[in-house]
């Protein structure tokens, strides 16, 4: 016969069970969506000075914080074979490749598995990178050391029939002036950041080509919920530009909510993703049915 204290143990343990429930089961299903393959959610906008013909096929890929419980490095390996089998003209990364902040040096060889898988992505204009907040100055050396990507550090490249400017994470060396000096005005801008508000740092820009402004860092929020909203992002305030299109310094970004997490390795509400960009000439014909629009010009 069971007495009256094992009575209320063993009462008090299934309710404790019952009461923690929801949450285990909320954090698996998380772990799962943060795992799974990202989602390609599709944009097309019209940016003034391309020249007539095919649309420009640009992916942007971010925040693959490789080496963490939900990225191991096999799973980056098949991200970067999704990308591919986009045939993307151009392809954009834009930061934070590594798990966790390191104090000092990291060690090198997690860096060179994390970096190295993006070496297979392939695109007929070039694949170029910036840096994130969790990246540094061994992010730089390494990616010297590969043919491709390129690491764009406050400098600018001409890419097929665009210029693609890479501007240096706000929390490294970031030097909007210096990623910008002497731009040709007359051909297509697109500056690839890591934080969307680094648009606001961008000096006057005065162009007969349109300029869009590529971004990540945010993660979509990355565990979004009903009346909380999204608490992982909290410590960081609100970020004026989370997910999608939005305009800032009156520049139009387009930012996605990556691949990989950062915290806590959950994805709830904000799947991952790889973003598919098709640009096309201003004034030309636009024909199908978009998620979003650029105000692009």
């Amino acid at each position: 016969m069971r007495s009256p204290r094992g009575r209320f143990l063993r009462r008090l343990a299934v309710g404790l069970g019952l009461f923690a429930l929801p949450p285990m089961a909320g954090a698996s299903w998380g772990f799962l969506e943060a795992r799974r393959d990202p989602v390609v959610v599709r944009h097309r906008a019209a940016l003034a000075g391309l020249p007539p013909g095919p649309r420009l096929k640009v992916v942007l890929l971010s925040d693959p914080h490789a080496g963490s419980w939900d990225m191991p490095y096999r799973r980056l390996d098949r991200i970067v074979a999704q990308v591919n089998a986009l045939e993307p003209d151009l392809v954009l990364l834009a930061g934070d490749y590594f798990a966790i902040h390191r104090i000092g040096q990291p060690p090198e060889r997690d860096l060179v598995r994390a970096l190295r898988p993006l070496a297979g992505l392939r695109a007929r204009f070039g694949v170029w990178a910036v840096r994130g907040n969790h990246d540094n100055a061994w992010t730089h050396r390494i990616f010297a050391q590969q043919a491709s990507p390129v690491l764009l550090v406050n400098r600018w490249v001409r890419a097929g029939p665009v210029v693609v400017a890479g501007i240096d994470s706000s929390s490294l060396s970031s030097d909007p002036a210096r990623a910008l000096a002497g731009v040709p005005a007359d051909r297509p801008l697109i500056v690839l950041v890591h934080e969307p508000e680094q648009a606001l740092a961008l000096p006057p820009l005065e162009r007969r080509a349109g300029t869009l402004v590529l971004a990540g860092h945010t993660h979509g929020g990355q565990v979004c919920l009903p009346l909380l909203g999204c608490p992982v992002t909290w410590r960081e305030g609100p970020y004026p530009c989370r997910r999608g299109w939005c305009r800032l310094g009156g520049h139009a970004v387009l930012v996605t909510s990556g691949v990989g997490t950062s915290t806590v390795p959950l994805r709830i509400g904000v799947p991952p993703e790889v973003v598919e960009l098709r640009l096309y000439p201003a004034g030309g014909r636009n024909s199908g049915t978009d998620r979003y629009r650029s105000p692009v010009s």
